[in-house]
């Protein structure tokens, strides 16, 4: 898709040059875009501007009461955003295993979809992480219920599930085993320790 701003010099000035300017002169953390967003190409180059950055940083977007997020146009821009993944040169004097990614974490949307273009969002958010914050209505007294669009890849506090930690810590090759042994570990049924006492158990302190 062309974008009639070549690079974000040539926006004109403006909140959205503000935020585009931040991006990259002081490697923000979040972006505040609600209401400016009129069009495609304001989304467009907001896109275009986060993936020439050296190192990138932004894992907060909002983007509320945007009507450029309700055309065609602009909800394939969105889609694309809810996948990009940016890989940042690796810290110095880290030592890291594989590369080092950075990706959008947090979205607020409300008032920029309706339920069909949320319902898109939602897909694509999830094919980068599960969404542990479903979208759902606010009720405020003496007002209509409003529909608050957040999308989260992992709130504060997350706890994950059995499952998920072993998904998480545990290699794929040893679960393999375990199930294949029937739950046991193998080498199992060996000689009792000195004296004819029980083996004692090794207590493995939990990851989480």
């Amino acid at each position: 898709m062309s974008c009639k701003y070549e690079t974000w010099e040539y926006v004109p000035e403006s909140p959205l040059k503000d935020q585009l300017r931040a991006i990259v002169s002081q490697s923000p953390t979040s972006l505040a875009l609600d209401c400016l967003l009129r069009e495609p190409d304001d989304l467009q180059i907001v896109l275009k501007t986060l993936r020439v950055v050296e190192v990138y940083t932004v894992t907060t977007l909002s983007m509320r009461y945007c009507p450029a997020l309700r055309t065609e146009a602009g909800l394939d821009l969105l889609l694309e955003l809810c996948g990009e993944v940016w890989e940042n040169p690796q810290p110095k004097g880290v030592l890291t295993f594989g590369p080092n990614l950075a990706m959008i974490e947090t979205m607020y949307l409300s008032e920029s979809l309706n339920e069909r273009e949320v319902s898109q969002v939602t897909k694509a958010w999830q094919g980068r992480g599960h969404q542990h914050v479903a979208p759902g209505m606010v009720l405020v007294e003496g007002e209509e219920p409003k529909t608050m669009h957040t999308f989260r890849r992992k709130p504060k506090g997350y706890a994950p599930l059995k499952a998920e930690r072993n998904d998480l810590y545990i290699p794929k090759v040893m679960i393999d085993e375990i199930d294949a042994a029937g739950g046991k570990k193998k080498g199992g049924g060996g000689k009792k320790g000195k004296g004819g006492g029980k083996k004692k158990e090794m207590k493995v302190r939990p990851l989480c």
